[in-house]
C-alpha cells in the first residue's frame, strides 16, 4: 500500500515498481533512463559521489606530491641559515633543485631540520582538535556542502603558505618560523579531522545502508591509490622541475580539487527515495520538555547563532553524557589504549623520508620513490589480503567476527612492531625495502581494532565514539611529533644506527599495546550468537 508521502510529486515517478532505481527513471516514464541520458545529466547522487572521490584523489595527490618537495625546502633553507650561504642560483627561485649539497646532510642541519618539522605537524594539529566538533555542528544545521568547501579551501591555503613562506625566506623577505603561520590556515575548514569526516558523511547521505559498506571501502581506496601515485610523481617532479615548481604543482591541484568540491550538490535532508534534497518540516516543541518553540532562523547570522547554541548544548547533555558513558565501559577503555598508542607508533612513518635521506644519502626525490613500496603495500594490504583473509575465516572456517578481528588485530601489531625495528637497524636500501613491507603489512590493525571497540557501543553512541576516536587520534599526534621529530634529532647526534632512535621508540610503543591486546579476553556475551567452540578461542 502507498504510503502519503507530502514531498513527493503529484505526477509522474512510479512508486511500485522497486525492480528500477528511482533515479534512473524518466519523470512520468517507467522505461529507465538511457546510458547517454545518465551521462549527460547526472543525478544529484551522482554528482555528489562523483564529486566527492574525485576530490579526494586530487587533494591526496596535491598534498602528498607536495610533501617532498616541502622536505627539500625546508632541508635548503635551514642549511643556508647554518651556513650563511644563498642558496638561490643565477635562475631565480624556480630554478632551485634538491640539494646536492653533502653539508645539507650533516647531523646539525638535520636536528634542526627535524625540530622544524615537528613543531609545524604539531601546530597543524590543533585547529582540527579545536574546531572538529563545531565544524560538524554546522554541517548538521547549515548544510554539509559549505564546510566541506572551507576544509577544501583551508588545505589549498596551507599549502599556498608553505609557497609563499619559503620564497619569502629564500629571499630573505620574511623569517623561516613564517611557516608556522600554516596554523592559522589550518583554522579554515580545519581540514585533518573534518575533510574526512564530511566525506563519510555525504556518502552516508545519498548511499543506502546496504550500499553503504562498498562505498566507505572504495573512497578509502581512492586514497591510498592517491598515495601510490603521489609519492612516485613528487619523486619525479623534483628532478624535472625542480622544488619550487613541484610546490605549485601541489598548489594548482589542490586549488582544482576545491573547484571540483564546489560543483557538490548539498546532502544535507537527502531523500534517497525522491533521491534529492527535500525541506523538512519544522519540528514542533515539545509540551513535555518545556521547549519554547522558537522561529526558523532566516540570515545566515541567525543559522550560524542557532548552530553554536545547538552546539553549546550538546556539549553540556548529550556528549557529556556519551563521554561518560564511554569512560565508565572498563574493556572500552582498555582497547583505546593500544589503539592510541599504535597511532602514535604509526606517525613514525612520517619521519621516513627525512631519516632514508640521512641514513643513505639520498636526495629527497629518491626518498620519495622508496615510499612507493609502502604505498603499494597498503593498497594491496586492503584491496585483497584483509579483505581475503576476513572471508576465509568468517565463511570457510567459522570463526566469530569479534574473535577473528581480534587475532587480525594480534598479528598486525606483532608486525608493526617488527617492521618499526627493521626500519631501524636497515643498513642498506634492500633491507629498508623489506621493512617497509613487513610494516605496512601491519596497517590493519587500526581499522580491526576499531571494529572490536564498535562492539562495545550501543548504536545511538556510535557518533560520538567515533568523534572521540578521531580527537584521541590528533591530540596523539599533537604529543607524538614533538616526541618523535625529538628522538630523531637526539639520534642524529648520537649518529649511527641511533639515526633510526624514533623507529626503537616507536617499536617499543607498539609492544606495550601489543601486549594490551594479546591479553585482552572477549567476554562471552559479546560473542552469542556462538558455538561454545568459538568462545573457547577467546581464552586462547
Amino acid at each position: 500500500m502507498a504510503s502519503l508521502d507530502e514531498h513527493a510529486p503529484l505526477l509522474g515517478v512510479r512508486h511500485d515498481d522497486d525492480d528500477v532505481p528511482r533515479d534512473l527513471l524518466t519523470e512520468g516514464d517507467p522505461e529507465p533512463k538511457s546510458f547517454i541520458y545518465k551521462i549527460l545529466h547526472p543525478t544529484q547522487r551522482q554528482r555528489a559521489t562523483g564529486a566527492i572521490f574525485l576530490g579526494i584523489f586530487l587533494v591526496e595527490l596535491a598534498y602528498n606530491s607536495s610533501m617532498p618537495a616541502i622536505n627539500s625546502i625546508s632541508e635548503m633553507l635551514v642549511c643556508r641559515d647554518v651556513y650563511g650561504e644563498s642558496i638561490i642560483g643565477s635562475g631565480g627561485l624556480l630554478s632551485l633543485r634538491d640539494s646536492q649539497d653533502p653539508r645539507c646532510k650533516s647531523s646539525d642541519v638535520q636536528q634542526r631540520l627535524a625540530s622544524l618539522r615537528g613543531t609545524v605537524t604539531a601546530l597543524e594539529c590543533v585547529p582540527a582538535i579545536i574546531f572538529a566538533l563545531p565544524f560538524g555542528i554546522l554541517a548538521d544545521n547549515i548544510g554539509r556542502r559549505p564546510v566541506i568547501i572551507l576544509a577544501w579551501a583551508g588545505i589549498t591555503l596551507q599549502l599556498a603558505w608553505y609557497l609563499v613562506a619559503f620564497g619569502g625566506t629564500a629571499l630573505g623577505i620574511l623569517p623561516l618560523w613564517s611557516v608556522f603561520f600554516t596554523l592559522f590556515w589550518g583554522c579554515i575548514g580545519a581540514f585533518p579531522s573534518v575533510g574526512p569526516a564530511m566525506v563519510f558523511t555525504t556518502l552516508a547521505d545519498v548511499t543506502p545502508q546496504s550500499e553503504r559498506a562498498t562505498a566507505f571501502f572504495y573512497v578509502t581506496s581512492f586514497f591510498l591509490m592517491a598515495e601510490v601515485v603521489s609519492n612516485p610523481l613528487g619523486g619525479a617532479l623534483l628532478l624535472w622541475l625542480g622544488d619550487f615548481l613541484t610546490l605549485l604543482f601541489g598548489v594548482a591541484v589542490a586549488l582544482l580539487s576545491t573547484l571540483v568540491i564546489v560543483t557538490m550538490p548539498e546532502t544535507l535532508n537527502f531523500d534517497l527515495k525522491l533521491g534529492r534534497v527535500v525541506t523538512p518540516a519544522p519540528a514542533p516543541a515539545s509540551e513535555d520538555s518545556g521547549e519554547v518553540a522558537l522561529a526558523a532562523p532566516k540570515t545566515r547570522r541567525e543559522h550560524m547563532t542557532a548552530a553554536w547554541s545547538q552546539f553549546v548544548h550538546l556539549v553540556r547533555t548529550d556528549a557529556h553524557a556519551t563521554i561518560v558513558h564511554i569512560l565508565r565501559n572498563k574493556p572500552l577503555v582498555l582497547l583505546m589504549i593500544p589503539f592510541c598508542l599504535v597511532l602514535l607508533g604509526r606517525f613514525v612513518q612520517d619521519l621516513l623520508l627525512q631519516f632514508a635521506t640521512k641514513r643513505f644519502n639520498w636526495s629527497w626525490s629518491q626518498a620519495a620513490f622508496l615510499l612507493s613500496i609502502r604505498s603499494t603495500t597498503n593498497l594491496l594490504l586492503c584491496l585483497v589480503v584483509l579483505p581475503f583473509i576476513s572471508e576465509l575465516l568468517v565463511r570457510r572456517f567459522h570463526v566469530h567476527p569479534l574473535v577473528k578481528d581480534l587475532w587480525l588485530a594480534r598479528v598486525s601489531g606483532a608486525l608493526l612492531c617488527l617492521g618499526s625495528l627493521l626500519i631501524a637497524f636497515a643498513v642498506t636500501p634492500w633491507m629498508m625495502s623489506v621493512a617497509l613491507v613487513v610494516f605496512s603489512l601491519g596497517g590493519g590493525f587500526s581499522p580491526v581494532l576499531r571494529s572490536i571497540i564498535n562492539a562495545y557501543v550501543e548504536p545511538h553512541h556510535q557518533a560520538m565514539l567515533q568523534t572521540l576516536l578521531g580527537l584521541l587520534e590528533l591530540s596523539g599526534l599533537l604529543v607524538a611529533a614533538p616526541v618523535l621529530y625529538g628522538s630523531l634529532h637526539r639520534g642524529l647526534s648520537m649518529g649511527g644506527l641511533w639515526t633510526g632512535l624514533p623507529f626503537m621508540i616507536a617499536a617499543g610503543m607498539i609492544f606495550v599495546g601489543l601486549v594490551i591486546i594479546s591479553i585482552f579476553r572477549l567476554p562471552r556475551e559479546k560473542l552469542q550468537p556462538a558455538d561454545a567452540a568459538e568462545a573457547d578461542d577467546t581464552d586462547v
